[in-house]
């Protein structure tokens, strides 16, 4: 009889480590998706900004909106401070033709002055048709991420599809801004 009884919880034993050792499968297997996640989310706004950091390789503004010839570029991002912390960390220390690469978080759209390039978070409440239209005839190039983006007057939208960035432009609303977009860039995104 003894023999039995150790038998059975040496069974038992065995059915509870079996049952541990799912539970660890699984806890691996949640963990693995819950980082993929977070994986897949950070290299999403390591793109848009990379994206955004090139950008001023293939944009002409008019010659009158910096006030010297060594005038920093500036970059505005509201509403993703991850695309924010990215960038800030991809500028530091870049120039493009002698002009210092800067980024700034936006916590209100009276911040929006100085800005040559503004970045709107999908989800931002200031990309709103108006302060579109105003940044426009400031000739500030906005970037969005939003799909409604260039309908409000967004200039360029960047979207993510099957593991790519796709970059969207509304020639129309560039024009207003009179910026000049180089072909190169053009020919990389779809034009509207």
């Amino acid at each position: 009889m003894g023999r039995l009884r150790k038998n059975t919880s040496d069974s038992s034993r065995i059915r509870w480590y079996a049952g541990v050792r799912q539970l660890i499968v699984i806890n691996c297997l949640v963990m693995l998706l819950c980082f993929s996640n977070v994986l897949y989310s950070s290299n999403i706004h390591a793109l848009k900004s990379l994206f955004l950091f090139n950008f001023v390789n293939y944009v002409e503004w008019p010659s009158q909106i910096f006030k010297h010839k060594n005038s920093p570029v500036i970059y505005c991002v509201s509403g993703n401070l991850r695309v924010f912390k990215n960038l800030r960390s991809v500028l530091k220390d870049e120039y493009y033709q002698n002009r210092k690469l800067i980024v700034r978080e936006l916590e209100s759209d009276e911040e929006m002055h100085g800005c040559h390039i503004v970045f709107f978070g999908a989800a931002d409440k200031y990309q709103t048709e108006s302060t579109l239209e105003i940044l426009a005839r400031q000739h500030v190039l906005t970037v969005g991420e939003d799909p409604d983006f260039l309908k409000k007057g967004g200039m360029i939208n960047l979207d993510y599809d099957k593991n790519h960035v796709v970059i969207e432009i509304d020639l129309e609303n560039v024009k207003q801004g009179q910026l000049n977009i180089s072909s190169k860039l053009l020919r990389l995104s779809k034009v509207h």
